[in-house]
């Protein structure tokens, strides 16, 4: 159970960092 967390959260933050980047790359 830990490891899907672990795997979901970082999946989650590769995707928060896309979004980021893809905004800060459009501004």
């Amino acid at each position: 159970m830990a490891e899907l967390d672990s795997c979901l959260l970082l999946g989650l933050l590769i995707l928060v960092g896309w979004l980021v980047g893809l905004i800060g790359f459009y501004h």
